[in-house]
């Protein structure tokens, strides 16, 4: 059949050459009527002249040029596939870095960040190194506007607001440091590598009353409680000169409560709370104000100054890099410590310590993530503000930026009045623990510790760095936690 759809199609081609013929080419009858060859003009005769026989429709037609190409393949037959983190298609092979995409779709598998969408990534991000050693820079997530690389305010699915750092890798040079603070707490989406160099810093944490990125302030005069997720309560003022110490704050530890008074009870510590992987993002809790009688002028009444304000909540950082995260030096996320109360002697009034803030937040997730063997990743709770005595006001409890293990309560002030504070959530004791009792006539109780916050490793094997819990303070869970990195 081919062959015979050639031969109608040479036929067909050779009468449209016939159409509109030169007369002068074709042959014919000349003017003495005897007839003449194409193009010849030499006499053949009437019907001397044979026709020539027909075409064989069976004979195939000559061979086709050299030139001409090949009649075309019929296409690839493979179907396109992955398996075993290598993807197969008619174009070749490709090894994917992160497996087969979850779904079963012939393709590598791509991250997928907590938290905000993977179009945060910038493929044209800059690269962000901080080189300032001795002299830490600041940024502030209120207003949320980095001057050496693109930032943004993103909502969090089911959450609150993040101040975004659009970054290519990101670095921070040995004894340099990066101090974060402001209303928001703070993600950093790098396109490569993170890496946080020996004795550099990234600091999230609370220092006192001065709450982290996006954490909760702590107890005052005019609002005892502290704020955030989970906040210590204030303590009570009874008769005369009993006053009972701030709670702590709380986030995956439980803050402790405040000491007691004589007959004013300390304030209650927050309860933990479910990290969930840090989705959404959220940030550490104040602790509550240790009263001292505020309401007003006089032998009995106090004046505001006598108080022990609440130590502020560590702030909330994430950090999610499509390459890798390696930490030599530290990732800080503390809380504040609570303050001591001051001993009025105008009034014969001593208050009581303030409750310590809880550690913040901290999601570190990459498809590798490193810390080394000096390194650092810090939630640990602010310690409680001892109770101002007879003689000298209470101490201010210790920050937890300041250790992997529990920060210190305050000191109370006097030999009988003051009661000391509760330690903060570290290490392997993640609740904050209570502050000191006093029991005698006017005693005034010392602050409560904050509990220990949260961190959270995400990688590709989901085991998070083999040294985890010796270099992260709250280091049992739900404190520590790890995780595989989202795919799609």
């Amino acid at each position: 059949m081919r062959w015979l759809w050639l031969s109608v199609a040479l036929l067909l081609g050779a009468c449209s050459t016939l159409i509109g013929p030169d007369p002068d080419r074709l042959g014919g009858t000349d003017d003495a009527g005897q007839v003449t060859l194409m193009d010849s003009g030499v006499p053949t005769g009437d019907a001397d002249v044979p026709p020539p026989p027909p075409r064989d429709a069976d004979v195939p037609p000559p061979p086709r040029d050299a030139d001409v190409p090949p009649p075309r393949d019929a296409g690839c037959t493979i179907e396109p596939s992955c398996a075993e983190g290598v993807v197969t298609t008619c174009d070749g092979t490709e090894t994917c870095l992160l497996g087969c995409a979850p779904s079963g779709e012939a393709r590598c598998a791509e991250m997928v960040p907590s938290n905000v969408p993977a179009s945060l990534w910038l493929a044209d991000a800059p690269d962000l190194v901080i080189d300032n050693p001795g002299d830490p820079l600041t940024f502030d997530t209120t207003t949320c506007m980095a001057r050496m690389a693109p930032s943004v305010v993103q909502r969090q699915e089911g959450g609150g607001e993040v101040c975004v750092i659009q970054v290519g890798d990101f670095v921070i040079r040995s004894r340099s440091g990066l101090v974060v603070r402001g209303d928001r707490p703070l993600v950093i989406m790098a396109n490569g590598d993170v890496t946080i160099e020996a004795e550099a810093a990234l600091d999230a944490s609370a220092r006192g009353v001065v709450p982290g990125p996006g954490g909760g302030r702590g107890g005052l005069p005019a609002s005892p409680a502290g704020e955030g997720p989970a906040p210590g309560q204030g303590g009570a003022h009874v008769g005369t000169y009993d006053d009972g110490g701030g709670g702590g704050g709380a986030l995956c530890g439980a803050g402790g409560t405040g000491g007691q008074g004589d007959d004013a009870a300390g304030g209650a510590g927050g309860s933990a709370l479910s990290a969930a992987f840090l989705v959404p993002l959220r940030a550490g809790s104040g602790g509550g104000l240790g009263d001292g009688g505020r309401a007003g002028g006089g032998p009995g009444g106090g004046g505001a100054g006598n108080t022990g304000l609440g130590g502020a909540g560590g702030g909330a950082l994430q950090i999610s890099a499509r390459g890798s995260i390696t930490v030599e030096g530290f990732v800080l996320a503390g809380g504040g410590g609570g303050r001591g109360a001051d001993n009025d002697d105008r009034y014969t009034n001593w208050g009581a310590g303030g409750g310590g803030g809880s550690g913040g937040a901290i999601l570190l997730e990459a498809p590798t993530v490193t810390l080394g063997g000096g390194a650092g990743v810090t939630t640990s709770g602010g310690g409680g503000g001892g109770g101002g005595g007879e003689s000298s006001a209470g101490d201010d409890g210790q920050d937890g930026a300041m250790t992997l293990g529990q920060a210190n309560g305050g000191g109370g002030g006097g030999f009988r009045y003051g009661g000391n504070g509760g330690d903060g959530g570290g290490g392997a004791t993640l609740d904050g623990d209570d502050g000191t009792d006093r029991a005698s006539g006017g005693a005034n109780g010392g602050g409560a510790g904050g509990g220990a916050g949260c961190v959270v490793y995400r990688t590709l094997d989901g085991l998070g760095p083999s040294n985890a819990a010796m270099r992260t303070s709250g280091s049992v869970g739900p404190s520590l936690t790890t995780a595989a990195i989202q795919l799609r």
